[in-house]
């Protein structure tokens, strides 16, 4: 596919040491993974990347119903009951390959060693079993390529 772009689950984070505890409180919950930062006077901070993709401008391809809600609900969710700061949540609607790339640069310039990135794509995608890669499949993507 001409519009591809290489399905990538990360979290960014200062590296996580199997041998620590991991702490939580409830209501609303805050995990901690790296507890040497915060002990040093570093809070992180908690980003997500939400993308829905609904409508896909290739006629080939099926447009969906359900991504846009269930990105919101999760945005919900991570700001009530996880404590994401609302500023700190980048939810891209029916977003194409430049804006997804766009949202990549940005937050590459936001994001520090000690902070923790959430990344959630709902919509179509390939995996190409001959090079064992996925894909997501921005708006603009073609069925053909």
């Amino acid at each position: 596919m001409k519009t591809r772009l290489i399905l990538i689950i990360m979290l960014i984070a200062g590296i996580v040491n199997a041998q620590e505890v991991v702490e939580g409180v409830s209501s609303p919950v805050r995990v901690s993974f790296n507890k040497k930062a915060e002990q040093a006077g570093t809070k992180p901070r908690y980003f997500a990347l939400l993308m829905a993709v609904e409508e896909y401008q290739d006629p080939a391809i099926t447009s969906l119903s359900e991504p846009l809600k269930d990105a919101s609900k999760l945005k919900e969710v991570l700001q009530y009951k996880y404590t994401f700061e609302e500023q700190d949540i980048y939810f891209v609607k029916n977003p194409n390959f430049e804006q997804i790339n766009v949202a990549f640069e940005e937050l590459s310039h936001l994001i520090q060693p000690t902070d923790f990135l959430l990344i959630f794509y709902a919509g179509h995608g390939y995996f190409d079993e001959n090079t064992n890669i996925g894909y997501w499949l921005p708006t603009d993507a073609q069925k053909k390529n």
